[in-house]
């Protein structure tokens, strides 16, 4: 097992006697990789920031006039927390390469100063995003081919620009325009004016819109933290129907691609609320748990498998599941 840092790699090695016995070795030797595992994710933080370091040394990486400074940027910070991961490696690396300006991009403001007062004056925080002003909330509306400029202006308004409840409107109208061949007009977003939650209430008109498999199928994918198109195939009554499916739902604004993995996506927190307690109001709810429990049990040795498997046995049992 080793590391590549820029000088020189980080060997991690072991050995033992010849003459212990075969059991003693193999326990000898996995408690040493549980060591030498230990050591790498205390190393990587460090060896990353040492790369940085020695690349704001070069001057080509200071710009033309040699007064840039290089920027290290953490989108989707809020991620960490909603998969319960502890952001400790972040802050270590982050103290480590003060040559470099961070910028963390999250829902949720930092509280790394309850781990070491010292951030409090190595952080300066900045108020959360304001929603689209009118004239970019129009501009995205355009170029999601909503054509009616009464119908435009009322989902500004209704909207207020917040993105995410920007984005559903604009997939309804897109809906409403494939499935019934007309374009959309302010009736279709009546009864969502005049609910107190607007993302649940688009989303609700938006399933209406949905075939009765697709509906099903949206359901499901609330089921999984995250899924693949394999993971739809175990869950949907017809497999034949699942890369339709698949292309179909993923292209909706509750869906989210996950970053760094090929073809995996997500349900977007808020919209994964609602079509989860649907969900579980179904008489199946527990096999569908069971299924994604036995479908990640397969490749436990995969630490994000292992999760998913741990998730959904506590879903089924908690007892057991302990």
């Amino acid at each position: 097992l080793w590391v590549s840092g820029r000088r020189s790699p980080v060997h991690l090695s072991t050995a033992f006697p010849l003459e212990r016995s075969a059991f003693d070795r193999q326990i000898h030797t996995e408690s040493t990789l549980i060591f030498q595992i230990s050591c790498l994710k205390s190393l990587t933080h460090s060896v990353m920031a040492r790369d940085i370091e020695e690349m704001t040394e070069d001057e080509n990486h200071r710009g033309a006039q040699g007064d840039c400074r290089i920027t290290v940027i953490f989108d989707a910070f809020e991620r960490l927390n909603e998969f319960r991961v502890d952001d400790w490696f972040v802050r270590e690396f982050c103290r480590a390469s003060g040559s470099t300006l961070k910028i963390i991009l999250g829902r949720e403001s930092l509280k790394w100063d309850q781990y070491d007062p010292i951030w409090q004056i190595h952080i300066d925080h900045y108020p959360a995003l304001s929603n689209l002003k009118p004239n970019d909330a129009l501009e995205y509306l355009n170029r999601r081919n909503v054509g009616d400029s009464d119908l435009k202006n009322y989902l500004i308004e209704l909207t207020d620009g917040f993105p995410y409840h920007l984005r559903l409107a604009a997939d309804l109208c897109q809906s409403i325009l494939e499935t019934k061949g007309r374009e959309p007009g302010k009736d279709d977003f009546a009864t969502a004016g005049k609910n107190a939650n607007l993302g649940d209430a688009l989303l609700s008109l938006i399933l209406r819109q949905l075939s009765a498999d697709e509906q099903d199928a949206t359901l499901l994918l609330s089921i999984p933290r995250w899924f693949t198109v394999d993971i739809l195939e175990m869950l949907v009554a017809e497999p034949a129907s699942t890369l339709r499916l698949f292309q179909t739902l993923t292209r909706y604004s509750f869906c989210e691609k996950i970053p760094d993995k090929v073809n995996t996506y997500s349900i977007r927190k808020e919209a994964r609320k609602f079509l989860r307690e649907r969900a579980r109001q179904l008489k199946h709810w527990l096999l569908w748990n069971k299924k994604m429990k036995d479908f990640h049990g397969q490749a436990r040795n995969e630490i994000t498998n292992l999760a998913e498997m741990i998730y959904h046995s506590f879903i089924i049992e908690p007892y057991d599941a302990v």
